[in-house]
């Protein structure tokens, strides 16, 4: 018999009454069951293991449902890390009202060059009426979150109260002034051309005055019905009055008159005289509110008359209230157009605070005549559709204001002293609080007496002294080099940067060393496109832009713990949805290209993929431009195989040992973290090992680079004194 462990044992029997007994027998069998059982547990461990591995397996890397979540949320997510949100925000803080604000804070693109185009004309032309005629858009008195509600209530039926009248009728009144402003500025007598998209937009709103004024006739501006609202009404208060002063005369000298439960009563001292009516105490049971007999009669009056006020109120509300959900559609799409104007009103005054320029769309491409045709025939339309809102003086006018006609140019994207626009933004809002806490603190200073003359002016160092610049502003910023006409430091904002691209250009392949400044330019550039199709203006001192149907954005770690995404599993991921969502009209914008794995590794994949947004990999159709910053000193070569490419680098101040966050362009940058980690006191012989490590070869390579980013600056120089002389 082989027991577990293999071995054969012959049984020892013994004879009991006849019967033989195996003692081993009992033994084998427990034996073999165990061993039975440590064979089921090896068989469910192997099949726990298979599980587990296979789980292991099945979650390496993302899953088909994280992949679809990370095609899908593309878009949404490129327009965040291209900073569009925070774009909208600054937008939104200009707008008046609150659904003008909400409307800024979703404003979407434009989906076609035309509509981009209308945009900015809209814009152009609220800056025309605000700066060139002095006329301000004003949505003063309007509370369109609640004048919506209360026009979503009507349309069901319900009544309006008071307050909810009121600020009908305001938005009305607040409306019809807005469209008058509009339609009534004149230039030699005659409506100024520059302000048609405006006019054309005012003229669809219908502002009912009739209905405002019924309203107001019936509803003070604080919500309480006048008294003259109606018949029914004045009566009721009438009756009201009179009650009430009858119950006064009759409480006279008979205790102290209050309410209680709508009522007027007595407060007498307790106890209460045993032929009145008790109605509840007061001051702990100190004092009884009593409601004598004839008191209770007049009560009974004025419940009536109150009652009576109370109904004729109602029939008031819905009278009203019926009198709106007649036009209530209408008032709707004035409403609309209100939000509309709001947020035009909103990019005029954004664009010029960031002191802007309209942007200028140019074409993919040198043979694409049939996008001439495009433009000219819009125009023809646009034209059409003007002489029919503003015949008097169009064709004077028309002649005056023509477009000229586009020029072919060899360049695609023309970004002349492009400033950061969400660092702008943050730059005017930063020298704004700091002009008012200066102000503040001079007139508390003044308020206190701490000057000899009862005045005293802020100084440029007694504010620099007393505030401490945001740490953003440290590498993007220039410092406080001029003082503002009230004494407060004027902060320059981010420094402009010059982006160029020809339409043989693919690729943007842009290196330098870390904090230079790479990704905000780049983000820079996919502002200017979103801006640009929302009818902001740039700010730049040139914007030519193409209109790019989509802006795909490949910026910062995707790592997730959750959805099994590394930061090398997240930027794939993100790229192929790239590759499937770009086409020749979309803009790329990918940062640290090939990081997450091995630098030979990453750099090959950087290679392809870049090459691939080229469209020079059969069977990729590319990307209209692509910008891409990296490390990898293997995609710098890139210029030099391909015509498609070409190379940008964010230049480095060897003296300061600091980038200056200026672009110099067809050189390849330096990464420069020697010389950055100098500057940041990394111990010298740490420094010098890793430059003994790096070898000579690299290190002269970067030399020489170094000296054609001085050659080119000193070029630079040159060009600028010859051109202002």
């Amino acid at each position: 018999m082989a027991t577990a462990s293999g071995r054969v044992v012959a049984p020892r029997a013994r004879v009991d009454g006849g019967r033989a007994t195996t003692r081993v027998g009992r033994r084998t069998r427990g034996a073999a069951t165990r061993a039975r059982a440590d064979a089921d547990k090896e068989d469910d461990s192997d099949s726990a293991g298979a599980v587990v591995t296979s789980a292991r397996k099945a979650s390496f890397g993302p899953s088909r449902k994280d992949a679809d979540a990370v095609r899908r949320d593309l878009l949404e997510k490129s327009l965040a890390s291209a900073g569009w949100d925070d774009a909208r925000m600054f937008l939104a803080k200009r707008a008046s009202t609150a659904l003008g604000k909400a409307a800024c804070e979703t404003l979407e693109a434009s989906t076609t060059s035309r509509e981009a185009r209308k945009a900015l004309d809209e814009t152009e032309a609220a800056m025309a009426m605000e700066s060139k005629h002095g006329v301000s858009l004003e949505f003063g008195g309007m509370l369109t979150a609640e004048v919506r509600r209360g026009f979503y209530k009507t349309r069901q039926g319900s009544p309006l109260g008071g307050d909810e009248l009121a600020a009908t009728a305001a938005f009305l009144e607040s409306a019809k002034r807005l469209k008058t402003s509009i339609e009534g500025v004149t230039e030699s007598g005659r409506r100024p051309r520059a302000l048609v998209p405006l006019r054309a937009i005012s003229g669809e709103m219908i502002t009912h005055s009739e209905l405002a004024e019924k309203i107001r006739g019936a509803v003070e501006e604080t919500g309480e019905f006048r008294d003259n609202a109606s018949p029914e009404l004045r009566r009721a208060r009438a009756q009201k009055g009179a009650a009430e002063g009858k119950l006064k005369k009759a409480m006279q000298g008979k205790g102290t008159p209050t309410t209680h439960q709508g009522r007027m009563v007595l407060a007498i001292p307790a106890p209460a005289p045993p032929d009145v009516l008790v109605v509840g105490t007061m001051a702990g049971g100190a004092l009884v509110l009593i409601e004598p007999p004839g008191i209770v009669t007049l009560n009974r009056e004025l419940a009536q008359a109150v009652d009576a006020e109370k109904s004729a109120i109602d029939a008031i509300k819905r009278e009203l209230s019926n009198d709106i959900a007649l036009v209530v559609e209408e008032l709707f799409a004035c409403l609309e157009i209100v939000i509309k104007l709001d947020v035009i009103a909103a990019k005029c005054r954004y664009s010029q605070a960031l002191n802007g320029v309209r942007p200028e769309f140019s074409v993919f491409a040198d043979d694409d005549d049939g996008f001439y045709e495009a433009y000219e025939d819009e125009d023809e339309d646009e034209d059409e559709d003007i002489e029919e809102q503003d015949d008097e003086g169009f064709d004077e006018a028309r002649e005056q204001t023509k477009k000229p006609p586009i020029e072919k140019s060899s360049l695609l994207l023309e970004l002349v002293g492009l400033r950061q626009p969400v660092l702008a933004s943050q730059a005017i809002e930063a020298a704004a609080e700091r002009r008012q806490a200066a102000a503040e603190a001079v007139e508390s200073q003044n308020s206190r007496g701490s000057s000899s003359t009862g005045y005293k002016v802020a100084t440029r160092g007694s504010i620099k002294s007393s505030t401490t610049k945001d740490a953003i502003f440290d590498d993007f910023f220039d410092d406080f080099d001029e003082v503002e006409e009230d004494g407060a430091p004027k902060l320059k904002g981010p420094i402009p940067v010059d982006i160029f691209a020809s339409k043989r250009t693919k690729v943007v392949v842009i290196t330098g060393p870390n904090t230079g400044g790479k990704t905000a330019a780049m983000k820079a550039v996919g502002l200017a496109a979103l801006m640009a199709k929302s009818g902001i203006f740039i700010p730049a001192e040139r914007a030519v832009i193409p209109f790019f149907d989509k802006v795909l954005v490949d910026i910062g770690d995707d790592q997730s713990l959750l959805t099994s995404l590394s930061t090398f599993s997240g930027r794939l991921t993100r790229a192929q949805a790239i590759l499937e969502q770009s086409t020749p009209e979309s803009l790329v914008l990918m940062d640290e290209v090939g990081t997450g794995t091995s630098p030979a590794e990453g750099a090959a994949i950087g290679y392809a993929l870049l090459k691939a947004l080229a469209g020079i990999i059969p069977g990729q159709l590319g990307a209209c431009l692509t910008f891409a910053t990296t490390h990898h000193g293997q995609l710098k070569a890139l210029k030099y195989e391909h015509e498609e490419f070409e190379n940008a680098a964010v230049e480095f101040d060897e003296a300061d040992l600091r980038p200056t966050y200026k672009l110099l362009w067809g050189v390849p940058g330096r990464s420069s973290a020697l010389q950055i980690a100098t500057r940041y006191k990394l111990d010298a012989d740490v420094v010098h090992e890793a430059r003994e490590l790096l070898g000579e070869g690299l290190v002269s390579l970067d030399d020489t680079i170094s000296k054609l980013e001085t050659a080119r600056r000193d070029a630079d120089a040159d060009i600028a004194t010859a051109i202002g002389m």
